[in-house]
């Protein structure tokens, strides 16, 4: 009979495996009210005795464990609903929640300004700076007058109350080194993606190693470096905070805000959160610093907290070394938007290819004058493709290509010519509008681009860079949720300064174009917005009846606001999270159906759309 030898495999071993197991375990375990609460205060009693005895931090560290491992298995049980003295602690949380929910606020970009939000600054952006202070007064008079180490003494008052400021302790130290540390990366790699023509991969790997350089570069100044320089740095940063917001040009940003659906909606200025940011990431260092013991003239063999000392090291550096690379790449690329902003008034620009006479100059140059236009002359100047190019047409009568301002000697003292030049270079913008978005939404569906409902569309608005997804998809690589190329590289400055001048006088602040609707139904809704400008001209806003008869689209024009979603049951509503306060044209698919009739409060006479030439 034929021996058969199974092959048996070997046990691994899978601590984290065994863990799942043992909670599970302590969770499923039988309890009774009464003999819960006698095991958890003779051990607190127990802690509280054996804590007393000793001054090593790793054994505070085993008893924090032991505590949050008890109070986890505790909090099961209360939602299994075996125990009922926890119910007290419940009420207690939820009542702590509802304040904490109180200093919480929403906000996002106002880009109505009118009529004028009454100003304000929340609770949270007040109270926490002066937490922060606080406790660095608080760090800085326990060094001055007691001139000891805080444990000896604090675990003589309560050693558990000492365990619950030291978890507090490790977990701000822990979420801000986590902050400090990914923040940066993360702009880094939006940099790249954004100012480089690299590709996409080539990015990811490239920031990759940055990251890698950044992290280690980081770890080795904790050990070998005098924790002197981080002060240094985040002063540095605080002080660059403060000179890059002052450069010209400065165009504020105005944030609208809203504590809960109760209150009203008020407004600050953005300078506002960054200079909060600041004040506790300077507070912030001092408490770290301070609890290292190097800053209070303290050595480590009087502190003996070597883990705390250590994270309050390795965080304070993370913090010094982020807080520069933050304001140098943030405000850095806040400088270059607000450069070529394009809410500037940018001219019309005559460009004379001929050689002229000296009295044709001197005219042209009048004219440019009077109206504050540009003249350049040709030869030896460079020619730009959204230049008006002007012609004179001489006796001769030679042929002028059409892109080509024919002028006579008559036209210069005649006002049509005026606007004509007007009129030429409001289509080329217009052509370079149209042809910008163009290229940008079918660089943007390749790939199909996933999460959200479609594409936000502001080429006039300067601190927006580039088309976005109106879902935020953050992932661990990058900040701005924005689709290369940026606007300033694929559309040229005067066309998003007329769509700028057009969009104010249309009364529109921002336009989202859904999926599936393409490029092609924002062209048609772009026609109707070219036409009701030139119609209008400013004297009425753009409404919904404008766009009547479009096909395959629908138009909803909505006043949003913090607390005023859009309500439509048949379109989908947008992710509005950055947006505070605007009025947005949202070009939809036409879902079908029956159409309300839309009831307009001016006459139908005044109203020319003739959209059935607009394809």
């Amino acid at each position: 009979m034929p021996f058969e030898m199974s092959a048996m495999s070997p046990t691994v071993f899978n601590p984290i495996q065994l863990c799942r197991q043992l909670w599970s375990a302590l969770r499923a375990l039988p309890v009774r009210d009464r003999w819960s609460l006698l095991v958890l205060v003779g051990l607190l009693g127990a802690l509280e005795y054996f804590g007393r005895q000793h001054e090593l931090e790793i054994l505070d560290l085993l008893a924090l464990t032991i505590l949050l491992l008890v109070a986890g298995v505790h909090v099961a049980w209360h939602q299994r609903g075996d125990l009922q003295w926890t119910h007290l602690f419940a009420i207690l949380r939820a009542k702590a929640f509802r304040q904490f929910r109180k200093l919480t606020f929403s906000f996002g970009a106002d880009l109505r300004n009118d009529p004028p939000l009454p100003r304000g600054v929340p609770k949270m952006i007040v109270l926490l700076p002066m937490f922060i202070l606080g406790l660095v007064g608080i760090s800085l008079t326990w060094a001055w007058f007691f001139e000891m180490p805080f444990r000896p003494l604090m675990t003589q008052i309560s050693y558990i109350g000492y365990l619950g400021c030291l978890a507090g302790l490790w977990g701000m130290l822990t979420v801000v080194c986590i902050v400090a540390s990914l923040v940066p990366p993360m702009l880094v790699h939006d940099w790249l993606r954004l100012f480089t023509t690299l590709s996409a991969r080539t990015v990811k790997s490239l920031s990759t190693y940055l990251n890698m350089v950044y992290f280690v570069a980081t770890l080795l100044a904790v050990f070998w470096l005098p924790i002197w320089i981080p002060p240094i740095l985040i002063l540095a940063a605080f002080l660059m905070n403060q000179f890059l917001q002052a450069l010209p040009p400065r165009r504020k940003l105005d944030c609208a805000w809203q504590a809960n659906r109760d209150e009203p909606v008020r407004a600050m200025s953005a300078e506002r959160l960054n200079f909060s940011l600041a004040v506790c990431g300077l507070g912030m260092l001092c408490i770290l610093w301070g609890q290292g013991g190097t800053a209070i003239g303290l050595s480590a063999s009087e502190v003996n907290s070597p883990i705390t000392m250590f994270f309050g090291t390795m965080t304070a550096w993370f913090l010094g070394t982020g807080l520069v690379l933050y304001t140098l790449l943030y405000h850095g690329f806040g400088y270059l938007c607000r450069w070529d902003a394009p809410d500037q008034l940018i001219p019309p620009r005559l460009f004379v290819a001929d050689n002229i006479s000296d009295v044709r100059k001197q005219a042209l140059n009048q004219i440019c004058t009077v109206h504050g236009w540009k003249c350049v002359f040709a030869p030896g100047n460079t020619y730009n493709k959204l230049d008006v190019e002007i012609a004179f047409a001489d006796a001769e009568d030679r042929a002028i290509p059409s892109s080509v301002l024919a002028v006579t000697d008559s036209d210069l003292i005649d006002e049509r010519f005026i606007e004509r030049v007007r009129w030429k270079d409001r289509v080329q913008r217009r052509r370079a509008i149209v042809k910008s978005l163009q290229t940008m939404f079918r660089r943007a569906s390749r790939p199909r681009p996933s999460g959200g409902q479609g594409f936000w569309v502001a080429p006039h608005l300067w601190f927006i860079p580039a088309l976005g997804r109106d879902e935020i998809t953050f992932d661990h690589t990058r900040i701005m949720d924005v689709i290369p190329p940026l606007y300033r590289h694929a559309m040229p400055i005067e066309a998003r300064s007329h769509f700028y001048e057009m969009c104010k006088a249309l009364d529109v602040d921002i336009l989202f174009v859904e999926d599936g609707v393409g490029f092609r139904g924002l062209r048609r809704v772009l026609r109707v917005m070219f036409e009701r400008y030139d119609i209008d001209a400013g004297q009425q806003p753009l409404r919904e009846i404008h766009f009547a008869g479009l096909p395959k689209i629908h138009v909803i024009i909505h006043e949003y606001g913090l607390d005023n979603p859009l309500d439509d049951e048949k379109y989908p509503e947008p992710d509005y999270r950055e947006m505070g306060r605007a009025r947005i044209l949202h070009i939809f698919r036409d879902r079908g159906g029956e159409k309300e009739e839309i009831i307009d409060p001016v006459e139908s006479d005044d109203i020319f759309s003739p959209v059935g030439s607009l394809f």
